[in-house]
């Protein structure tokens, strides 16, 4: 809808990492809650820092990239231009 936001951690037809009991944080948490929110008070600019993260952490490690996505709808899209988290 339009006032929807919709944050994944990977794509329909990608896995998402780090999921396990002995972790604290998957992939997409630690980037976008540890790190990208720690650098930016924009919710659309921290998804993208955490998404970058996420892909240099998966290369690295030679993983199949997940890419993490994000659906915003027009109402919050304009929203979230005028109001920082």
């Amino acid at each position: 809808s339009p006032r929807t936001l919709v944050l994944t951690a990977a794509a329909a037809d990608r896995s998402s990492f780090g999921c396990a009991h002995e972790n604290e944080w998957t992939y997409f948490g630690e980037a976008l809650f540890a790190y990208a929110l720690k650098r930016s008070t924009s919710l659309v600019e921290a998804f993208e820092l955490a998404a970058e993260r996420i892909g240099q952490r998966e290369a690295e490690e030679g993983k199949t990239a997940s890419l993490p996505q994000i659906s915003l709808g027009a109402e919050i899209r304009e929203y979230l231009k005028t109001n920082s988290l």
